[in-house]
């Protein structure tokens, strides 16, 4: 994956020394949610706070840099994709038995966990078209070489025998480059896959205008002797701490193979429009929508200087507000539903510097 590294600096680098003008560009975009816990519970692995209604957390993340010219772009891509899906027994089970507390005695939890991560780095080309000047569409294709991986499911039931104590049973199907559930000692697999996504900039009509993005158009990572664990795992052998608090040691039965594996990657789509009241002020409306579940955001933008403008928007259900700043070579924004990140559940940012010297 160095390779890649190289192969991009040194093109960048020709292209800004040779006759050839490019553009270079740096695309950061994350965004996080957590239901049940706040985020910085999650990747703490703590989950030490209250517990919430939920059965979900995921988090997206793209890194880019490269340049562009006439309408090509190159650059050297970094992801990170996250996706946890839980029941609410699941939920306080964890919370309960991380945080070494009282478990409600005679109380049967039925456990249902989905999970899938994906750690990727790569090369991506792009290529702008202006179809007309009320449209212009942008298709780019991804090289990804796989780096970490988790999938699979986990399903069964837990039952508090003592206040600190429970017996469980699990169906474990999973394939992963680290044993985080048995701690088996494993060799990282090698994957390699693609991804194709897309952009469209529409003046629909006279005063209102369309952003479409769709990120994971179609997309694979294939996975070589990739390991996987299938099997039962129960509590029947147990071990406790030094406060009779019982231990995770499962004890399994069933298979553990390596094979081939390939790995999905979910479409993500987010969609914008821009309704202008005037020719400084503007409405904005804002979809995203994840395997997991869809968010909705309505706000305003304001031009205190014609390619100066600032934005702020309500994501609903989530409480979270959304402030932006969008320039000539600079697009920021940061969405969080508090103004303390230790207690926020949803947090979002979005960076984009793109300089044009031609």
């Amino acid at each position: 994956m160095r390779l890649f590294y190289v192969i991009v600096v040194g093109l960048l680098c020709w292209l800004q020394t040779s006759q050839v003008s490019a553009n270079p560009y740096v695309v950061i975009d994350s965004f996080t949610v957590s239901e049940s816990v706040p985020i910085t519970d999650i990747v703490e692995d703590e989950w030490d706070s209250p517990i919430k209604n939920g059965d979900t957390a995921f988090s997206y993340n793209w890194a880019e840099i490269g340049a562009t010219y006439k309408g090509f772009g190159l650059g050297y891509l970094a992801r990170y994709d996250y996706e946890l899906e839980y029941s609410k027994d699941t939920a306080e089970f964890y919370h309960l038995v991380n945080n070494k507390k009282a478990l409600p005695i005679g109380k049967e939890f039925n456990l249902l966990l989905v999970a899938k991560h994906t750690y990727s780095e790569g090369l991506r080309l792009s290529y702008q078209f202006q179809i007309h000047k009320e449209l212009e569409f942008t298709i780019g294709g991804s090289y990804l070489k796989g780096l970490k991986l988790t999938e699979g499911k986990l399903s069964g039931s837990a039952t508090a025998i003592a206040k600190n104590d429970y017996d469980f049973k699990a169906d474990v199907n999973y394939y992963y480059s680290k044993d985080v559930l048995f701690k088996r000692k494993v060799k990282t697999p090698e994957g390699v896959g693609y991804s194709i996504d897309t952009q469209l900039n529409w003046n629909v009509w006279r005063d209102l205008s369309m952003h479409l993005q769709i990120v994971d158009l179609v997309g694979s990572i294939y996975w070589n002797n990739t390991p996987n664990t299938t099997a039962v795992a129960t509590s029947d052998i147990k071990e406790y701490d030094e406060n009779g608090y019982v231990k995770y040691n499962p004890v399994l039965k069933g298979n553990m193979p390596n094979q081939d594996f390939t790995q999905k990657l979910n479409p993500r789509v987010n969609l914008q429009f821009n309704y202008a009241i005037d020719s400084s002020a503007k409405l904005l409306g804002q979809i995203y929508n994840f395997e997991p579940g869809s968010f909705y955001q309505i706000g305003g933008e304001y031009a205190f200087k014609p390619q100066n403008r600032v934005q702020i928007l309500y994501m609903f259900d989530t409480n979270a507000v959304s402030l932006g700043y969008v320039g000539k070579y600079l697009e920021f924004g940061i969405t969080s539903d508090s103004f303390n990140i230790e207690k926020s559940y949803i947090f979002a940012l979005k960076l984009n510097v793109h300089l044009q010297f031609i």
